[in-house]
């Protein structure tokens, strides 16, 4: 597993909504993000496109894994994808099923404790529900 602080030359991360962790606030420092934007803003615009990594939590109230996997694949994007979970039961199915829908995007996952936002414990309790 790659250490994420050294993932990349050019990252772009997408922050989760205010009030939760933010990707670049996991990693304990920001020097190594070069534009973070929102989920919105990631749709918006392409300025992300020639980035050599691309940094996000893989659940998230706006959107998951295979939505963001989606646009990169329609833009064909070349540079690393990484998603990072707190609560996942079976992460190794999710990347599976992430690369298999996608193998022309070259995907990681992270889970660790730390990485668990308001949202993903929203799912855990009950208190969630994905559109």
């Amino acid at each position: 597993m790659t250490q994420l602080t050294d993932i990349a030359e050019r990252i772009t991360c997408i922050a989760d909504r205010a009030g939760d962790i933010t990707v670049a606030n996991l990693l304990g420092t920001d020097q190594f993000i070069d534009h973070t934007c929102t989920w919105s803003e990631f749709k918006a615009k392409r300025d992300w496109l020639h980035d050599t990594c691309i940094l996000s939590h893989l659940i998230t109230a706006d959107y998951d894994g295979m939505d963001l996997c989606q646009i990169l694949s329609r833009v064909r994007y070349k540079g690393r994808v990484i998603f990072v979970s707190g609560i996942l039961p079976r992460p190794a199915m999710v990347l599976r099923e992430l690369t298999q829908s996608f193998p022309s995007l070259t995907i990681e996952l992270h889970q660790a404790e730390r990485f668990i936002t308001l949202y993903e414990l929203g799912i855990a309790r009950g208190h969630c529900r994905r559109n």
